[in-house]
């Protein structure tokens, strides 16, 4: 392509850019370490997450924040830092339509990696010859998309594709599509969406035929959650790379975003009114989920203090079903709900900030967080057949010595084989 031709190829769709892109300056290690802590905690949590004896505290619970629960949406935070990092360099090398293909492409490569990667463990499948049919394919095809497809990587690859259209654009639109989103969220899932996730009766479940299916991660429309999260992060690029020194982002990372870990706690204060007044014990034994989840009964509020309408903190399990019934308004990691994708945005930021004083300010660093940090993908490729040959060996009620044994042996097995990678100058990229 020739200069003119590039300079014609950037105008466009994406014409809005901020600015020219910073001039390159030296690769921050802070982004690679914090990076490498995600992908190494995530495997850790994945490892960890069937077995008994394991802390409870470091697997999944959906209805509150977990140690487990803050990291992918950390890392989808740094996937917008990186994506936008890199979309700038792109069009300005490559023209809008070349950056915009390449993107899809990966993207596209993504969720193929997962499907390679997880779609032969599926219980939704054909399991006869006889079985096969437009109607039986067409089936499979409406569950892999509700619920089955959605890994961490098609995950990535989907939200990826879906922020294409703000990921160059201002800041100001970004926050406006990032608000967008959660707004959309709030609603569809007031209308449809709780129910469509839950297995719960909906129309949507009723045209696509694949009624009783609930799905995790958010489902196919979580995405516009974890989008939310990956604009969060590009908009933390802006904040960080605009500056001449990098470091002088630190206080307003970690003040923003303890502010938003607030607000998101904050707002998960609302799943109080949903606390089943005592002695009413036919509320307490019908079903643990609320009856109008997303818009809750507001007259429940008068008359308690402000005490009594705060959530539990991060960490700290909610009351059961009996006591409290399950809603939007929970950090619910099930639904990808808005105080979940705040709360977390929030505790990006604050580990973004974190990490910049620790690795680029005291030069403090770990080789194994390098190491994960810059292969990612090879880690997460890696992580998971090591996990499926280990956990022959680990049963679901082994020990908690021999549970924790494993866990050094695959930590360090994975590590070596990223270390070897490293010094032989593999790396996995799409």
């Amino acid at each position: 392509m020739n200069p003119s031709a590039e300079l014609d190829a950037s105008r466009g769709p994406h014409s809005e850019l901020e600015s020219a892109v910073p001039a390159k300056r030296p690769r921050l290690v802070s982004l690679d370490q914090l990076r490498g802590l995600t992908v190494a905690s995530m495997i850790v949590v994945n490892f960890s997450g069937g077995l008994k004896a394991m802390p409870e505290i470091i697997k999944h619970h959906n209805v509150y924040e977990s140690l487990a629960d803050w990291i992918m949406p950390t890392f989808m935070f740094m996937v917008g830092f990186s994506f936008r990092l890199s979309w700038l360099s792109s069009i300005k090398r490559f023209g809008t339509s070349e950056t915009v293909r390449k993107f899809l492409l990966r993207g596209l490569m993504l969720v193929g990696i997962s499907l390679f990667l997880y779609a032969g463990g599926d219980d939704i499948k054909i399991e006869k010859w006889s079985e096969i049919s437009w109607s039986s394919i067409g089936k499979l095809i409406a569950k892999t998309l509700k619920a089955n497809l959605w890994e961490t990587l098609a995950i990535i690859g989907c939200a990826q594709m879906l922020v294409i259209p703000l990921i160059g654009r201002s800041a100001r639109v970004r926050l406006i599509g990032l608000i967008s989103l959660m707004v959309g969220h709030v609603v569809i899932s007031y209308y449809f969406n709780w129910n469509f996730v839950h297995g719960k009766p909906n129309f949507l479940d009723d045209f696509l035929g694949i009624k009783g299916q609930s799905a995790w991660d958010g489902g196919i429309f979580g995405l516009m959650s974890w989008a939310a999260l990956m604009l969060g992060g590009s908009l933390a690029h802006d904040y960080v790379m605009n500056r001449e020194v990098a470091v002088k982002a630190i206080p307003g990372l970690i003040l923003s975003g303890l502010l938003i870990a607030t607000l998101g706690w904050g707002i998960s204060g609302l799943s109080r009114l949903y606390d089943v007044p005592k002695g009413d014990t036919a509320a307490a034994k019908s079903d643990k989920l609320a009856e109008s989840p997303v818009w809750p009964d507001f007259s429940k509020a008068k008359g308690r203090p402000i005490g009594d309408l705060l959530a539990e903190p991060p960490l700290v399990p909610p009351p059961g079903g009996e006591e409290r019934k399950v809603s939007y308004w929970m950090m619910y990691k099930k639904m990808v709900s808005v105080p979940f994708v705040l709360f977390n945005m929030g505790t990006a930021l604050t580990l973004l900030g974190l990490s910049l004083l620790v690795c680029d300010v005291w030069k403090l660093r770990l080789s194994i967080f390098e190491r994960f940090g810059q292969n990612a993908l090879a880690a997460y490729c890696v992580h998971h057949y090591v996990e499926e040959v280990q956990h022959l060996f680990v049963p679901k009620d082994s020990a908690w010595w021999w549970c924790w044994i494993n866990l050094v042996i695959f930590m360090f097995v994975v590590d070596r084989v990223l270390a070897w990678m490293q010094k032989n100058n593999i790396r996995l990229t799409v």
